[in-house]
């Protein structure tokens, strides 16, 4: 098919446009997820330095100690993490693990706001 050359011209334009708007939506979605992840491996280096390093292995260590700990505990996480992704055959395996974390805490969740 044969077009005007203004006609292609704005043909063109609109593919780029499309394009460009795809390509906007997936850099979106990848800071986001890479947004996701960071926290989640934050909040997993945190709860193990602070609750349970700083409290019961080394209480009495610099603050550069934690901070290279947290950074060799974030990394352990993520091996972990994908590790476990790597074992799961699909997402209802993920969600099954989820369940079975949080069976029997709905009541202390419920009784905190009393």
């Amino acid at each position: 098919m044969f077009l005007p050359p203004d006609k292609a011209e704005e043909f063109t334009h609109q593919d780029d446009s499309e394009l460009a708007e795809i390509r906007r939506k997936l850099a979106r979605f990848r800071t986001d997820y890479m947004a996701t992840i960071s926290t989640h491996l934050n909040w997993g280096a945190s709860y193990v330095v602070d609750d349970v390093y700083r409290c019961f292995i080394r209480p009495d260590a610099s603050e550069q100690h934690y901070v290279n700990v947290g950074r060799g505990v974030t990394v352990a996480l993520m091996l972990l993490a994908c590790l476990v992704a790597l074992w799961l055959r699909n997402a209802m395996q993920a969600f099954q693990i989820l369940l079975q974390i949080r069976a029997g805490t709905g009541l202390i969740f419920l009784l905190r706001w009393y």
